[in-house]
């Protein structure tokens, strides 16, 4: 019998919920057995440009997070892996209500992973930074808290003159994500479908601006 890692499992219990920690389960062995398709949508938002705002409530805090506070993040991910994210140049922001995490998440210039195209590195052009692994604790949902850290994250970011977009990637099933990124002034971009059957993956990317804004995914495009 295969040992339950008990972090890992306490990570996703706090992240979907009990049930939604099940359901999870039951998907990822259907889609080992069945393989899947999946659809992201990318989105950028302008740094240097007027954009839509959505303040954050008085009573949180946003924080750019260091090593002692990995064990705070929302999102479930292997607590060395965030450590090595955090010496290679990654950024960690968290959200605190006094000292409980309401939200996590990323950013990262250079190279992003990328779990849109079943894990690996996307490289970033130098004017862009990626935003991932956003995630609200249960708890706090319905609080506008994402929206929020996602304008402070920008006024941050927008510091640095050469930095004139934001990107992220988020499913096309999760509408509730997509309305909050268009709430503070992401537009889409472009589009990876990944699909897997047994042993073989592909990616295929569509996106009307490969030739401008959109072409850093064209390498998220493969099969094997």
């Amino acid at each position: 019998m295969a040992a339950v890692d008990v972090g890992r499992l306490q990570r996703a219990v706090r992240r979907y919920g009990i049930r939604g920690t099940a359901v999870r389960a039951a998907e990822l062995v259907e889609q080992t057995l069945a393989g899947f398709e999946q659809e992201h949508v990318w989105y950028q938002l302008p740094l240097q440009a007027e954009r839509p705002r959505r303040e954050l409530d008085p009573a949180f805090r946003l924080v750019r997070a260091g090593e002692d506070d990995i064990p705070r993040m929302v999102w479930e991910i292997d607590p060395g892996e965030a450590a090595r994210r955090l010496r290679s140049g990654g950024t960690l922001w968290l959200v605190l209500e006094g000292e409980e995490p309401a939200f996590s998440c990323w950013t990262f210039r250079g190279r992003t992973p990328i779990r849109a195209a079943q894990g690996g590195w996307l490289e970033l052009p130098d004017n862009t930074a990626c935003l991932e692994e956003s995630m609200t604790s249960e708890a706090y949902r319905g609080r506008s808290v994402a929206p929020g850290a996602w304008t402070l994250i920008a006024d941050e970011l927008a510091g640095d003159p050469a930095l004139v977009r934001l990107v992220t990637a988020v499913e096309e099933e999760n509408a509730a994500s997509r309305a909050a990124v268009a709430k503070v002034g992401f537009a889409e971009i472009g589009r990876a479908r990944t699909a897997k059957r047994g042993r073989r993956l592909s990616v295929s990317v569509t996106s009307p601006a490969l030739d401008g804004d959109g072409a850093f995914l064209r390498p998220l495009e493969r099969q094997r």
